[in-house]
This record gives structure tokens, C-alpha cells and sequence, in this order.
């Protein structure tokens, strides 16, 4: 039983050491959330939020944003679906891995940012929210967090090199 366990942590070790930007996301993905569950007043000053990153310019949130997660299932899920997609980056090599990630991320958080600016010109155009200032205020501060973005670009180039 003891040299099943210890083969089974010799493996996952040795995917780590092969993947290492997946290894890298996931460690931060968890450090971040024990941090933040430490200390929750900090998730406010670190979520992605339209009106912090667009009206306050606050560019920082796009990348901080990424490695959190609201709740331990959250967590869970991204960490699950970064460590399933290690074959990615076993197939398209480290480097390439690393550089897209890095633009998913930022390509993630600009769709973001244009749905919810369209969604907003949209309502306000319909008249639908003339009167309610108060909602489109409070659309704009849901706080968003996670990976996800970047793991379906990732499940998405995958789909379609294959």
C-alpha cells in the first residue's frame, strides 16, 4: 500500500517538473485562496471589477484576478481542469504554453470588460435602466475571479488543433 502511495506521488512530482506554467498556475491559484481566506477584506482590492479596472484604471485586477477563486469548489474546479490540461502544455512546449496563457488571460478580461460595456449600452439604450442608476452601478462592481477563462481558451485550442 506504502509503495503504491509513494509511486502515485512520484508521478504527480514528475508531471509537475514537466509542466511547469501549469504547476505555476495551480500554486498560485491556492496560495492566493488560503491568502484571501486568511484575510477576505484583501478579495475586494484584488477581484476583477469593471468599474475599478475601466473607471479607476486599476489594470492590476486583470492579472491578480486570475488566480483567485470565490469559494474552495471554485477552487477545486480550476485546479482540476489546470491539471488535466498539462497535456497542452506537454504538446505545445513550455514556452508557448507560458506566452499564450499570458495572452488568454489578457484576452479573457478584454472580452470581459467588452460584454459588459455592450450589455451596458445595451440596457441603457433600451431604456431599461434610465431609472435604475443604482443597478447599473452595482452590475459594474460584481467582483469576478478565476481561471476559467483562460482554461476554456486553452480547452478551445485544443478543440481546434486537434
Amino acid at each position: 500500500m506504502k509503495r503504491n502511495q509513494s509511486s502515485k506521488m512520484i508521478f504527480i512530482v514528475s508531471e509537475a517538473i514537466k509542466c511547469p506554467v501549469t504547476s505555476l498556475l495551480i500554486l498560485l491559484s491556492i496560495a492566493v485562496f488560503a491568502f484571501v481566506s486568511r484575510t477576505p477584506s484583501i478579495e475586494r482590492f484584488c477581484s476583477f471589477s469593471y468599474h475599478d479596472i475601466v473607471e479607476k484604471c486599476q489594470y492590476d485586477r486583470v492579472l491578480t484576478s486570475t488566480f483567485m477563486s470565490g469559494n474552495l469548489v471554485h477552487l477545486i474546479f480550476n485546479v482540476s481542469s489546470l491539471w488535466s490540461g498539462r497535456v497542452i502544455e506537454k504538446a505545445v512546449g513550455n514556452l508557448f504554453f507560458f506566452k499564450y496563457t499570458i495572452v488568454f488571460i489578457f484576452t479573457s478580461s478584454l472580452l470581459l470588460i467588452i460584454f459588459i460595456r455592450l450589455l451596458k449600452w445595451i440596457m441603457t439604450w433600451r431604456g431599461i435602466i434610465s431609472n435604475f442608476d443604482h443597478r447599473l452601478a452595482s452590475f459594474e462592481d460584481v467582483p469576478v475571479n478565476g481561471a476559467t477563462g483562460v482554461i476554456f481558451a486553452w480547452l478551445a485550442y485544443n478543440s481546434l488543433s486537434s
